[in-house]
């Protein structure tokens, strides 16, 4: 039996939780304009383009990748301090995400493409970056494709074990988004979490993931088995 994967429909739900993400983007830049030493706003300026760049790269958007690998470098260096916030960062990171939806918009409308005008604000948007960025900067690795098999069992229950990998966060994927496509699919009915692999408090880290999530859902739609993620 095949299984027939919608990857219009993952595709989609990117392009709506991207939207909101830079949505919530802005909002933590213009509090950030007003109390620079907000470091909440940091955080979530750096989550949201942490996690579009991440979600964008399962999908093969590489001119979103690229370019917001530019805006995180810049947001992990005023996270630890590197860089200051200053009107021209802020400038330039408003600027960079109204870029960014431009980007999810060339993807929602299939078949776009960014035209010449938009080309050149990238290039200068990407200079005026490159100067809050350290030299050299390092090439981050591309987060490790998932690996998806059949799953056995009636259509209309099925149970998902999802078992993210300890670098989950550091590869820019975010296990959220895997739970809201499987709701595009049908009814969630039952979310466990399994804390076996949980170390003790003394040895954790918060940037990794030691998540065990079986999921059990009802839907007419032939379903699968998400294994262990990189």
């Amino acid at each position: 039996m095949s299984v027939s994967i919608n990857l219009d429909q993952a595709q989609q739900t990117f392009i709506v939780e991207a939207r909101e993400q830079l949505q919530a983007m802005e909002e933590s830049l213009l509090q950030l304009e007003t109390d620079p030493s907000d470091d909440d706003a940091i955080g979530a300026i750096f989550r949201a383009a942490h996690t579009i760049k991440g979600s964008a790269g399962l999908f093969g958007l590489e001119p979103i990748v690229s370019f917001t690998h530019i805006v995180e470098d810049v947001l992990d260096r005023l996270r630890d301090g590197s860089v200051a916030v200053d009107p021209g960062l802020i400038a330039v990171l408003l600027k960079s995400g109204d870029h960014m939806l431009e980007l999810i918009d060339v993807v929602a409308n299939k078949g776009a493409t960014l035209q010449p005008p938009a080309l050149a604000r990238e290039k200068e948007l990407c200079q005026i970056l490159q100067e809050y960025q350290a030299p050299p900067a390092a090439t981050e690795p591309e987060p490790v494709q998932e690996t998806e098999t059949e799953a056995p069992g009636e259509a209309s229950l099925w149970h998902i074990s999802l078992r993210f990998g300890l670098d989950v966060f550091r590869n820019g994927m975010d296990p959220l988004s895997f739970l809201s496509y499987l709701q595009t699919l049908g009814e969630i009915v039952r979310i466990d979490t399994n804390t076996e692999a949980m170390p003790s408090p003394a040895t954790w880290a918060s940037t990794s993931s030691f998540a065990r999530v079986p999921v059990m859902g009802r839907s007419t739609r032939f379903l699968i088995s998400s294994g262990k993620t990189a």
